[in-house]
């Protein structure tokens, strides 16, 4: 009964991820199966563990980059400034072509949540749940986002 609570509250990249994990993880456990007895794990066992990976994966990335000389972090207020000059769409007016550095240093930037300032995308942050929603609102009007999708610069 959880399962599928847990299950249709991740997101659609997170989700196409467990599929993946799930066909896999079906395929070598029937090949297992043929070979001796072993107990199933229940379907909330294995999301939980698939979701466990996943943190630990991103901690890894994090941790990786930072090691390498990285900017796991990118600077948000440097960002917001370029992204105000550039985020026009909504009001009619024309659209700027981006270069090549100004998609990487937005790409990397998105993840940054607009409500909470963590690494995670906005239209899964927890803490806007919370948020009277004219509140959430004035954050996106004043970041600059789409309300559409929260991202930037489009």
């Amino acid at each position: 009964m959880l399962f599928p609570l847990v299950e249709s509250a991740l997101p659609e990249e997170t989700l196409l991820a467990w599929e993946r994990y799930r066909s896999t993880s079906r395929k070598s456990h029937d090949e297992e199966n043929q070979n001796s007895k072993i107990t199933t794990k229940t379907e909330l066992d294995s999301i939980l563990e698939f979701l466990q990976d996943e943190v630990q994966a991103e901690d890894y990335i994090v941790l990786a980059s930072q090691n390498l000389g990285f900017d796991a972090k990118p600077n948000y207020k440097s960002f917001q400034e370029k992204k105000a000059g550039n985020n026009k769409h909504k009001h009619g007016d024309t659209r700027q072509i981006a270069s090549a550095p100004d998609l990487l240093t937005s790409s990397k930037a998105q993840r940054q949540c607009i409500f909470c300032h963590n690494f995670h995308n906005s239209a899964d942050c927890i803490k806007v749940r919370k948020m009277p929603m004219k509140d959430g609102e004035n954050l996106i009007e004043k970041t600059g986002c789409c309300f559409l999708c929260l991202k930037s610069g489009h």
